[in-house]
């Protein structure tokens, strides 16, 4: 990748696998005082429900979201 910056080039290429999963990131990322169920983030970024469901756990797993209650999302 040429013209992002060396930081942000291996954020990316260490933890984000897919243009799906950067959307999911990033939506979360615009409304950080927001929660977001996997259905409403799906909705938001045009996708299938199941395939959301397991970038919210990747995500969630790299401790880049925080569940705010069960079934809910936010940006950590």
């Amino acid at each position: 990748m040429t013209g992002l910056p060396e930081d942000v080039h291996r954020f990316l290429y260490q933890n984000i696998d897919s243009v799906e999963q950067l959307e999911v990131l990033l939506l979360l990322w615009r409304t950080p005082e927001r929660g977001w169920t996997s259905e409403e983030v799906a909705t938001a970024v045009y996708s299938h429900p199941t395939s959301v469901v397991r970038r919210l756990a990747m995500l969630l797993g790299q401790e880049l979201l925080r569940g705010r209650e069960p079934g809910c999302y936010q940006y950590a």
